[in-house]
């Protein structure tokens, strides 16, 4: 067979494995269904804005959850009613992930290129730009790059005379506490966790895009997908999508092959998103032999002292790694040890998609030399004898 024959006849092949898909957007992580499952989240929310709406005096709130709990598609949703039936308050949305800094957070959303201007001249273009009542949703928060450690955007926007509100989305529950103190006491965010979906939830938005995405499923995959991913994952409705794109498309595919394909697809990105710190922690994971949080917490100092890196405390290392829970990377299980209860860490990805990653950011920060220790590098000594528990 030719070349050219060749590819016609695997043209062909793909043709037929996608024949039943009938809208392949529904199928996209950015896709927004015209009508979302509600979650009781989305009236608590839709209440604050419009008492905004009413009143001018702003909410700031801070939702958290895992990933694949529906906080983005919940927002995006809401700003699209308010946008198409617009009150006395404007909503806005930006991604951190995409811009990282306060400085492109406010050029994105002011369509402007940030060169030749300083952070106080874009945010004062800002503010003649938005005069009046508006909500700013920011996606990502924990994403806000190193390089802007004060999140100028949130002290500028909550201390700003046009009474902005702020919503801000994150996966890290503990972003809120972080911040400064000046920050988080102008922001007073109110805290707002998003649950996982359950397995009824989960079953229900696969119905939702298999009858709006497929010609014919059968009714059982749906239920067999929910109950994978609740078991499986941290509920990330996410992977039990893609799971259903593969199951439909895939010609020997069953759903648990489906599964793996989904959650290699995710994980992925989810890995080589991480910063340096954390994918130490990830190593540290992989090189224990129980573990349990002690164990894996002395590999990772014992990966610093390699690295020469500075190490997390151990109350910074362990919200760290419940960042890594609610993403989905790693599972935390209590154990009983003897009469006393811990965690064990079970990891959710392969070694094999950590490898790159930790190669390319561990050895682009110290150019894959072994240097000696700056001052600001901390001793395995001190840090075990903090109180871990």
């Amino acid at each position: 067979m030719g070349s050219v024959q060749y590819l016609r006849e695997r043209r062909k092949c793909v043709e037929k494995e996608l024949a039943n898909v009938r809208n392949f957007e529904v199928f996209t992580l950015n896709y927004l269904p015209a009508h979302p499952i509600e979650r009781p989240e989305m009236d608590q929310i839709t209440r604050a804005i419009l008492k905004y709406e009413r009143s001018g005096i702003p909410t700031n709130i801070f939702i958290f959850g895992s990933r694949g709990c529906g906080k983005t598609m919940t927002l995006k949703h809401m700003e699209r009613l308010f946008n198409q039936d617009p009150g006395d308050a404007k909503l806005l949305y930006v991604s951190a992930r995409g811009n990282n800094t306060s400085f492109k957070m406010l050029a994105y959303l002011l369509n402007a290129s940030p060169r030749g201007v300083s952070m106080s001249e874009l945010f004062e273009r800002f503010r003649k730009a938005y005069p009046t009542r508006t909500v700013i949703i920011i996606d990502e928060i924990d994403f806000i790059s190193e390089k802007d450690p004060h999140r100028e955007i949130l002290y500028l926007m909550s201390r700003a005379p046009e009474n902005y509100t702020l919503i801000l989305l994150a996966n890290n529950p503990k972003f809120a506490d972080e911040l400064d103190s000046m920050t988080r006491s102008s922001l007073a965010p109110i805290p707002l966790h998003f649950p996982n979906y359950d397995a009824v939830q989960i079953e229900a938005i696969l119905r939702q895009r298999a009858e709006t995405g497929l010609n014919r499923y059968p009714a059982p995959l749906l239920k067999e997908i929910a109950a994978l991913i609740t078991s499986k994952t941290n509920s990330d409705v996410r992977v039990a999508i893609k799971t259903l794109y593969y199951a439909a498309t895939e010609r020997y595919c069953n759903v648990q092959e489906s599964f793996e394909n989904a959650q290699r697809d995710l994980i992925d990105d989810l890995i080589c998103d991480l910063n340096y710190n954390n994918i130490i922690v990830l190593k540290a994971i992989l090189r224990s032999k129980e573990k349990l949080v002690k164990e894996v917490f002395k590999e990772y100092l014992k990966l610093c002292v390699d690295k020469h890196e500075k190490a997390f405390g151990y109350t910074r290392w362990y919200h760290n790694l419940s960042y890594l829970q609610s993403i989905g990377l790693v599972l935390l299980v209590s154990t009983k040890i003897g009469k006393t209860y811990t965690n064990r860490i079970d990891p959710l990805f392969e070694e094999a998609l950590l490898k790159g990653a930790y190669e390319e950011k561990i050895g682009s920060r110290r150019g894959g030399k072994s240097t000696q220790p700056g001052p600001l590098f901390i001793p395995p000594e001190s840090l075990l004898k903090s109180n871990i528990t």
